[in-house]
């Protein structure tokens, strides 16, 4: 997950016949590029993600991030459940159901809580928090659930929208919000940011990231507690068609079987980002063999990757609409 970038997260799934993908890849659109040697892009549907076995990506996942003059039990015990229930396939659950499903936010947090039965016995908390969620859909469904465990502990709770993290960490520090679900990576290397620290930084390795983390949010007043293993940070995604043709779950796989190379999508700065083209080609030794600037994580790269004319696309790891090539 980069820092900063400005997330869309209603995904938007583009069901299309095999005949009419043909055609976009025929007379009707622009071509898939097929280098010589290279892998080219099956169209499909149905997109896959491919595991980051080498765990390339920093550890970006969910925890929840609090004032300090709050972090004590009950309101700690509540969210700390939570990130306990809160694995990669409830994060996926819960942003289909909002984002795919149109379940109200609220009423899929309730769903989740119920189903894993994580208010049972939660009591002894009064007063209102303000649970801050950014302006994208997991964040307000995450801000839902915790606002809904919170009511379950005995507390006043209500979800305010923050344009973005520049906005949102000042108003959690100030005290206009107490309570966010939040990011472990993106978050360390934020705060890092803006303390001014070069040396150190987020890892690949949770424990360690959360070693830098939490003394630099203690510096603004911010408790962090204990992670989820849910995550959201880059992933790269391929259709179904093209995992199950050339036989492919992970990332090295895919470097394995396309020696020759493979054609790449993503945001304009993807060739850029550490930890978008240059992860691949580092850390698996992939070769890209051209380069499709397409939108952040929206329509345009599930379009691309659907009509074959990119055979791997930059999307993030919780996103809605695809699933593990291994799952």
């Amino acid at each position: 997950m980069t820092s900063g970038r400005a997330r869309l997260r209603v995904a938007v799934l583009v069901v299309l016949a095999l005949c009419a993908l043909v055609a976009c890849s025929g007379g009707g659109g622009p071509a898939p590029p097929k280098p010589a040697t290279g892998c080219v892009g099956t169209p499909d549907s149905q997109l896959v993600t491919l595991t980051d076995d080498r765990r390339s990506q920093n550890s970006d996942n969910v925890v929840p991030v609090l004032r300090s003059t709050v972090a004590s039990a009950p309101l700690t015990t509540a969210l700390r459940r939570v990130s306990e229930a809160l694995s990669q396939d409830e994060l996926l659950g819960l942003n289909r159901a909002v984002a795919l499903d149109g379940t109200d936010p609220a009423q899929a947090a309730r769903n989740f809580l119920e189903r894993r039965r994580i208010t049972v016995g939660l009591t002894g908390g009064s007063g209102t928090i303000v649970v801050a969620a950014a302006d994208f859909s997991e964040s307000r469904a995450l801000a839902a659930v915790y606002v809904a465990v919170l009511d379950a502990a005995g507390y006043h709770a209500r979800v305010r929208i923050f344009r973005d993290r520049e906005v949102l960490q000042p108003a959690l520090q100030s005290g206009q919000a107490q309570v966010t679900p939040e990011y472990a990576a993106t978050l360390t290397t934020f705060l890092a940011a803006k303390a001014g620290r070069l040396d150190g930084g987020p890892s690949n390795e949770i424990d360690r990231t959360m070693a830098v983390l939490r003394p630099l949010a203690a510096a603004r007043g911010l408790t962090v507690l204990d992670p989820a293993r849910a995550t959201d940070q880059n992933a790269f995604a391929v259709t179904k068609a093209t995992a199950e043709r050339l036989g492919v779950e992970t990332l090295s796989d895919l470097a394995a079987k396309c020696p020759g190379g493979v054609t790449l999508g993503g945001t304009a700065e993807c060739p850029q980002r550490p930890f978008c083209q240059p992860i691949l080609e580092k850390s698996y030794g992939l070769k890209i063999t051209g380069f499709t600037a397409l939108d952040s994580d929206g329509p345009v790269t599930r379009r691309a990757l659907q009509q074959g004319r990119v055979l791997v696309g930059e999307v993030f790891s919780s996103d809605a609409d695809v699933v593990s090539a291994g799952g």
